[in-house]
């Protein structure tokens, strides 16, 4: 298990090396979010967030990574898309 890779959006999980990262959407979701969920797109992470919470989990284990670097990038995507 490498956990120094770098972690990337639909990349290997570096804890279970079985799984692939998805974003982890934080607070109340929309339709839009609801359905992503339910396709595999994201994953849902709860009702509030700061710059610390992971922005990255695994869709097999349930592992989450990341912090801020990826909380900014998020956040941006999250406005983009609307979840």
């Amino acid at each position: 298990m490498d956990m120094d890779r770098k972690l990337e959006l639909g990349g290997k999980c570096p804890k279970c090396e079985q799984g692939r990262l998805l974003f982890v959407v934080y607070g109340n979701p929309t339709a839009v979010a609801a359905d992503a969920a339910k396709k595999g797109e994201i994953l849902f992470g709860g009702d509030c967030t700061t710059d610390d919470d992971p922005a990255l989990g695994c869709n097999k284990c349930g592992a989450k990574f990341g912090g801020t670097r990826e909380m900014q990038r998020y956040r941006k995507l999250k406005k983009l898309f609307g979840f």
